[in-house]
């Protein structure tokens, strides 16, 4: 099977990644880790098994961290020094990653979508708070990280970008990276998360930075609302104070964006289901105005809560 497999979809807990990382995987084009790391992962393993794949295009790292773990290195450059590893890559996800790992070091020019994001969704514990008696590890990027990250690659050819992170000092320059390093940027998606719970979400300011990116088509936005009502709330009052609250901050949002020359569509993040979806906002070109898709054809953003 190594020799022939050109895609793996495999649970992380129940993956034999120790003796895959023995293996040659010459014809590897896709690979895709979830669920949880196991409690015996070894430092070495993940790096070993990539420096067996010469030919990965897409690679996913989508599990959930324990909460005695640090974050793990996917890749470690003394394993495999050779100037081509990971070289073909097209597609990486990696949650909660290491910003030190030399992944984000190494030279892949066809790298056209990244993701630097949270498994399962952080909003999902900070909606169900009472509700999760074993929570996952949630170490999520703060803003200097995700800027530290991106500035260690060379990504000329990056059109869709994922980013989950914590806002700190450095979250304006982070912002004004995004609109101005990334000449051919499509589609992006933020989740920022306050770096406080009475900090005030930036809409306004945060929309006018994005606004000066000039290629960009597709923005997705989840900006953690102070006033966003828990999953299981039954006080309709304060979900439909909430409700006409998001429509006035999406108003903000749409105004500052609408200059982007190339905006097909806005979507934010809509909180109020078990199972987050995205409400769409769209150019009505013969009017010049933005309208929100129906709401049967919203998008999920992620599946119902995981580990309960």
């Amino acid at each position: 099977m190594n020799e022939t497999a050109e895609s793996l979809a495999l649970p992380m807990e129940t993956a034999p990644l120790i003796r895959m990382s023995q293996m040659s995987w010459p014809r590897i084009q896709y690979l895709s880790l979830k669920g949880r790391y196991p409690p015996e992962m070894q430092a070495t393993t993940l790096p070993a098994l990539l420096s067996r794949m010469p030919t990965l295009r897409s690679l996913h790292v989508q599990a959930a961290q324990r909460n005695t773990f640090s974050r793990p290195h996917i890749w470690d450059s003394s394993i495999a020094p050779s100037p081509s590893a990971l070289s073909e890559l097209e597609s990486l996800t990696i949650a909660y990653p290491n910003p030190d790992d030399d992944i984000f070091a190494v030279k892949a020019p066809r790298l056209a979508h990244l993701s630097l994001r949270d498994e399962p969704r952080y909003y999902f514990q900070l909606r169900n708070q009472g509700y999760l008696p074993r929570s996952p590890a949630a170490p999520i990027l703060s803003a200097s990280e995700c800027l530290h990250i991106l500035r260690r690659m060379d990504t000329p050819a990056l059109t869709s970008l994922e980013l989950v992170y914590q806002a700190d000092d450095a979250e304006d320059t982070l912002l004004r990276h995004l609109s101005s390093e990334y000449p051919a940027l499509a589609r992006l998606e933020l989740h920022r998360y306050r770096e406080r719970s009475d900090a005030v979400v930036p809409y306004g300011a945060i929309a006018e930075i994005l606004s000066s990116t000039a290629s960009i088509q597709a923005v997705h936005l989840n900006l953690d609302c102070a006033e966003m009502p828990p999953v299981h709330c039954k006080d309709y009052a304060r979900i439909g104070s909430w409700t006409a609250l998001s429509r006035s901050r999406t108003t903000e949002i749409v105004s500052a964006m609408r200059r982007c020359p190339k905006l097909k569509y806005i979507a934010v993040l809509d909180p109020r289901l078990q199972c987050c979806t995205w409400v769409d906002y769209c150019l009505y070109p013969s009017r010049d105005v933005w309208v929100d898709v129906d709401i049967l054809e919203r998008r999920a953003d992620s599946d119902k809560l995981p580990f309960r």
